[in-house]
């Protein structure tokens, strides 16, 4: 090419001559138009047609990539034909200049540094554009300063990123790079063609995290801990027991309610949930564990297994997990000793299905109890006969006159039902300890055993059987109250001419033999019970687990290396151990119906009592779809139910440890609500299957620190990056986001949470703006980085109003701001706190006076008080002199509904307390 044909380069306002090199651009062009190696060097380096400082060699480079993309040959003739069809050839000057690039090149094989020189002058001439823009930027003093800075440094990484500002992009180019794609997925052979999440369900439903995207993960507290409506929850003030769909009704509404919770030094606690949510109707799986216990819960649903927490879905058959050694709870609403003893001896061999009463045993004993006992009602048995050993009793009632135990079956829902269908009347959950231990004295008595077994070389044992699976369950977690834990099998038996199913409880341990032989006994059979013990004091012949712990307790646990009481130290365990085998613990005292600072029983902590046992899984079945619900429980996050310790997971963060471990992709994550040391106490928690709770109080077995080092080893080479600054920016995270990446070349995730915790601009005109703003800027950072962006998000209690549980873009909204001087008065000890002094303190799950959906004052849980930034507010004042001030979009309840304050007007009516209930807790903890 001529060099009179060149045009004078142009200069800048400053007489300054943009860098660029034209021997570089004509080598490269020629370099090109001979080898088609030279064509691949330069698109790996990623040279464009705009980085080209003369405008031919621009086309010329348009036109050699689109023959070498379509197949065609590459050189002087095919290029000029190219250029002729697109009108460019003119501009050029005809063919000659190509041949002339041919023969000017120095080496073809050189291609590659040709591109760079190339790339690198048009980076330069870039960076010089980009600069005179954020100086005329910074000239005209922008109204957002932030938002200019943002802006600018957005400009400088896409320099950096070697990007164009040009967004236009033709058809043709967009339909190969799309082409492109889909054969690199298909030639992958692999489902998931993002980032994969870990959780199986959720990858396969979006092939992983795509770039580019923005997925808000949206849930209600507690979201995923599901239990099914008719799980059974015992209340530790008055024993009775409670369903889980009741349950929520009862704390929906306002009631106090608590539950039983394994706390942090691994013994029982009271906690008072802070949420109640109903999940609507879902999958859920029937879990069955080795002692018999049964609890049906969704796929997500958290046990506490050796290697800590993991949700169903993780677990398999033969997985042990964590259930309560005792529960000790006892209620305070005693009955007649006549009547406890009848409905003990009613429940065993009680026949009352037609017009009279008929009680059958074989003990002389336990017969004539029977009789005295139904003659302290007032009832007076009428006949008596024998079939061999069974003897039976029969009581009628008299058509002249009331009978008191006619009345009692119907008082306790007796009447009518068969020995198939029968249950602990739900009034007996609520007895007093020494009642209690009364019943079951009867109970065992008429239907147990104690015998010497001689399989696994002798054992003693003791048994309760009978054909109802209601009463065998009930009648096992009342033993679990007095800390004896019982294996429920069934089993077949030929009883009196019948052949069906059974349901056994068994007590093999020897220390829970000893318990049960003290506080409660059997009746009728106190002679078989000495006897046995006698036996055991004379024989050294039983296993070690078999002297100290359940059958079902010992070996999983001892298998995996793990502890079958967990939260002792070695010493405190060959203690407990020893006083198991030779002497039992002390006896249970009678639990308070006080808080939980004072609950459980102080012996229930002692050394050889930890709180924790570990019973193996033998059944996984699914169980079609039923209503489930959730609870958030402050402080421990786990709770008892159906006899068995449930939790809830970290859903984010699992997400975020599976694409940096397994996927080896660098994750950034904001954590606006924990702080760097939670969070990697957690994934360390995690990726050692080391229980967390035990992390965080320091009593690990000498086994976790193996599995610590080894998870530390794996995690310091995980590209895993954290920022907790509690008050993070949209902007800020997105120049963090910006400056990583630059740094690594490579971002598989960017995670944040959460999304409320987030502030945006200062002068956005309600917090529903604001919201949508950060969303926005995070669809921004997604787009501009190629990399999913996932912000989790609280979603509003409307999505509990509907039917269908479906959540919707509308619940992502905030109901308004207070101003921090606002003051809130705690249901719990009555006095006066302001929002400001809540948010500073960092206090969560508040106790206070809230209006349930009858209008009525009831204590409720404010969850947590946090920044909103600097927002305009309004002085709402009323007649009475009440003042509150709130930002625009704060509700305030009228006679026509809830409405926005910037929807009020002077006149209207608005909703105060006509009087506050006193607080249920005054701070001397009275």
């Amino acid at each position: 090419m001529a060099a009179g044909d060149e045009p004078s380069p142009p200069r800048r306002a400053d007489g300054r001559v943009p860098p660029y090199n034209l021997e570089a651009e004509e080598s490269l062009l020629g370099a090109m138009l001979l080898s088609r190696d030279a064509i691949v060097a330069a698109s790996e380096l990623g040279v464009s047609a705009d980085d080209f400082y003369k405008p031919v060699h621009a086309h010329i480079f348009d036109a050699v990539t689109s023959l070498y993309s379509a197949g065609e040959p590459v050189d002087p003739v095919t290029v000029a034909e190219e250029l002729r069809r697109a009108g460019l050839l003119g501009d050029l000057g005809g063919p000659g200049p190509l041949v002339s690039l041919q023969v000017r090149t120095p080496a073809t094989s050189s291609a590659a540094r040709y591109a760079r020189i190339v790339s690198e002058h048009a980076v330069l001439r870039r960076l010089i554009s980009v600069a005179g823009e954020i100086a005329e930027m910074g000239y005209r003093v922008p109204d957002d300063v932030a938002e200019a800075v943002d802006r600018a440094e957005a400009m400088v990484f896409d320099v950096a990123q070697h990007r164009v500002s040009d967004s236009l992009a033709p058809i043709r180019d967009l339909l190969d790079h799309s082409l492109t794609r889909l054969e690199m997925l298909y030639e992958k052979g692999d489902a998931i063609t993002g980032i994969p999440t870990g959780y199986h369900g959720l990858d396969e439903l979006l092939s992983g995290l795509q770039p580019s995207s923005l997925v808000i993960v949206g849930a209600r507290p507690a979201t995923g801990k599901c239990v099914t409506g008719d799980t059974l929850l015992v209340d530790p003030h008055t024993g009775a027991r409670t369903s889980m769909g009741e349950l929520h009704r009862r704390g929906s509404r306002g009631d106090v309610v608590e539950v039983v919770s394994l706390g942090g030094d691994r013994q029982l606690h009271l906690r008072r949930p802070s949420a109640f949510v109903d999940d609507g109707v879902r999958p859920v799986f029937a879990v069955r564990t080795r002692s018999g216990r049964t609890v049906r819960t969704t796929g997500a649903h958290p046990f506490l297994t050796p290697s800590g927490w993991r949700p169903l879905a993780e677990i398999s058959v033969g997985t042990p997990v964590a259930v309560p050694r005792s529960l000790p709870v006892f209620g305070h609403e005693a009955l007649p000793e006549v009547e406890v003893v009848v409905l003990a001896y009613l429940l065993s061999d009680g026949a009352h299905t037609g017009a009279s009463v008929r009680f059958t045993n074989a003990s002389e004993a336990v017969m004539g109890d029977f009789r005295h006992h139904v003659r302290g009602l007032g009832a007076e048995p009428i006949a008596e006969r024998g079939s061999g050993r069974v003897l039976t009793s029969e009581i009628r009632p008299r058509a002249d006159r009331f009978d008191p135990l006619v009345a009692l079956q119907h008082d306790h829902g007796l009447a009518g039902t068969s020995a198939h269908r029968r249950s602990v009347p739900e009034r007996l959950f609520r007895l007093p300890r020494p009642q209690l231990a009364l019943f079951l004295n009867r109970l065992l008595g008429a239907d147990g055993s104690a015998w010497w077994s001689m399989r696994d070389g002798g054992s003693a044992c003791l048994s309760y059987c009978c054909v109802s699976p209601r009463l065998a369950s009930d009648v096992a977690h009342l033993l679990l109250r007095f800390g004896i834990n019982a294996r429920l099998r069934r089993r077949v038996i030929h009883r009196r001419g019948w052949l069906g199913p059974a349901y056994e409880l068994e007590v093999a341990s020897v220390a829970e033999i000893r318990r049960l032989a003290s506080e409660i006994g059997m009746f009728s059979k106190d002679a078989a019970l000495a006897n046995l013990l006698v036996r055991i004091d004379q024989t050294s012949r039983h296993r070690p687990h078999r002297s100290g712990e359940p059958p079902f307790a010992g070996a999983p646990a001892q298998r995996r290396g793990s502890l079958t009481a967990v939260g002792h130290t070695a010493p405190a365990r060959a203690a407990a151990g020893r006083e198991a085998g030779h002497g039992g613990g002390p006896a249970l005292d009678e639990a308070p119906a006080a808080s939980a600072e004072s609950w459980p029983p102080a012996d229930v902590s002692a050394a050889g009592a930890p709180a924790v046992l570990w019973d193996d899984i033998i059944a996984i079945d699914a169980a079609g779809e039923a209503q489930v619900y959730d609870l958030t429980v402050p402080v421990d996050h786990n709770f008892v139910a159906a006899d068995i310790f449930v939790h809830n997971t970290a859903f984010a963060l699992g997400m975020a440890a599976h694409a940096a471990l397994e996927a080896n992709r660098p994750v950034l994550f904001f954590s606006l609500e924990m702080s760097h040391l939670e969070i990697t106490q957690r994934l360390l928690a995690s990726e050692a299957r080391v229980d967390s709770t035990r992390m965080r109080n320091g009593k690990l077995a000498e086994a976790d620190w193996t599995k610590i080092s080894h998870a530390i080893g794996r995690l310091a080479e995980a590209p895993i990056y954290i920022d907790d600054n509690p008050r993070a920016t949209v902007l800020e995270i997105r120049a963090k986001a910006r400056r990583l990446k630059s740094r690594l070349g490579d971002l598989g995730m960017v995670v944040v949470d959460y999304l409320q915790l987030m502030t945006g601009r200062d002068r956005a005109e309600n917090r529903q703006v604001e919201v949508s703003e950060i969303s926005r800027g995070l669809k921004v950072l997604a787009r501009e980085l190629q990399t999913p962006v996932v912000a989790l998000s609280q979603l509003s209690r409307n999505l509990e109003l509907r039917a269908d549980k479906r959540p919707m873009l509308a619940d992502l909204r905030e109901s308004g701001c207070l101003s921090g001087d606002a003051r809130v008065l705690r249901c719990d000890t009555g006095t006066e706190v302001t929002m400001a002094e809540l948010c500073a303190a960092g206090e969560r799950d508040i106790p206070v006076w809230t209006l349930d959906r009858h209008l009525d004052v009831v204590p409720g849980t404010m969850t947590e008080v946090w920044l909103s930034g600097h927002k305009p507010v309004h002085a709402l004042r009323l007649a009475s002199g009440r003042c509150v001030k709130a930002s625009a979009n704060h509700p305030f309840l009228t006679l026509d509904g809830w409405r926005r304050l910037d929807e009020l007007c002077p006149g209207v009516e608005v909703a105060v307390p006509r009087r506050l209930p006193a607080p249920w807790r005054t701070n001397d903890g009275g």
